[in-house]
C-alpha cells in the first residue's frame, strides 16, 4: 500500500500509476504544494486522492515525512541545478531536491 510505502521511508516520489521513483540524475522541485497532514491521520484513502492530483505528463506525487507530518505537492524534475534553484526561487520553494546526491538544496 502506498500509505505504507510513504511512512516506511520517511516520504516517496511517486508517478501517476502509482509506482514510486528514484531518478539517478537531475532535481525535484515542487510545482504545487498540496498540503500536509498529521502521520496518524493519514490514510491510504488520503494518499491515493493526492495521487490522483498527477495529471500532466512528467508530474509525480512527493510525499514526505517531518515531524509528524506528511507534507505532499506536485513536482517535476528538472535537468540542471540551475534550472531547478532559478524555479524553486519563483514558486517560493525552500529547497529542491538532488537525485544524484540525495540531499536537498536550499533555494535562498
Amino acid at each position: 500500500m502506498l500509505k505504507d510505502l510513504i511512512l516506511q521511508n520517511g516520504g516517496a516520489t511517486v508517478k501517476a500509476n502509482g509506482q514510486p521513483v528514484d531518478l539517478k540524475t537531475g532535481y525535484q522541485v515542487s510545482h504545487r504544494d498540496l498540503g500536509v497532514v498529521a502521520v496518524e491521520d493519514f490514510t491510504e484513502e488520503k494518499a491515493q486522492a493526492l495521487l490522483a492530483q498527477v495529471s500532466g505528463r512528467g508530474e509525480y506525487a512527493g510525499f514526505w515525512v517531518d515531524n509528524g507530518k506528511v507534507y505532499t505537492d506536485i513536482s517535476r524534475r528538472h535537468a540542471t541545478k540551475k534550472e531547478a534553484l532559478q524555479a524553486g526561487r519563483e514558486l517560493n520553494q525552500l529547497a529542491v531536491w538532488d537525485w544524484r546526491n540525495g540531499r536537498s538544496l536550499a533555494c535562498a
